[in-house]
């Protein structure tokens, strides 16, 4: 392999990766994420995770099983306000597709092939470039299967 064609895949890797982060710069538009961030708000004042519902008067047990979500992007916005939670989605973003590129290029090594597909990919997945709990989710199913297909090879 020539050392101008690695130097052309590595650019083309670079310009695919800043225009998935670029992609995810996008204002908050789900309500949800205030809610998660009230959540982290609450996490950090109280040093806990609720037990309890605590901005809704309530008996009932209250398992909140997003915390980790709410307490990083309130880390986020702590650090850097809104500017933060969108910054913080569009690095997990791009992390997730890093991970799935150099899963798809492991086997032959085409970055053009690799990235014209995940390009396709997202377009189809595009709507849920969203401050929700999902885009954790896009870097662990990712992480799983590339460590799957790492024990494979």
């Amino acid at each position: 392999m020539s050392v101008k064609r690695i130097e052309r895949e590595h650019i083309l890797i670079f310009i695919f990766l800043l225009s998935v982060f670029l992609l995810g710069v996008i204002q908050i538009d789900d309500t949800d994420a205030w809610t998660h961030l009230s959540f982290g708000k609450w996490i950090w004042e109280h040093g806990a995770i609720p037990a309890m519902e605590p901005f809704i008067e309530t008996s009932q047990p209250f398992p909140y099983n997003n915390w980790l979500f709410g307490f990083a992007y309130y880390l986020a916005y702590l650090m850097l306000g809104i500017p933060g939670v969108i910054l913080l989605m569009a690095a997990t973003i791009t992390i997730a597709f890093s991970i799935l590129l150099a899963d798809s290029l492991r086997p032959y090594r085409n970055a053009a092939v690799a990235i014209l597909v995940l390009t396709a990919i997202i377009f189809l997945v595009r709507h849920r470039f969203v401050e929700r709990p999902d885009t954790f989710l896009m870097v662990f199913l990712p992480f799983s299967i590339f460590s799957l297909n790492a024990y494979v090879h």
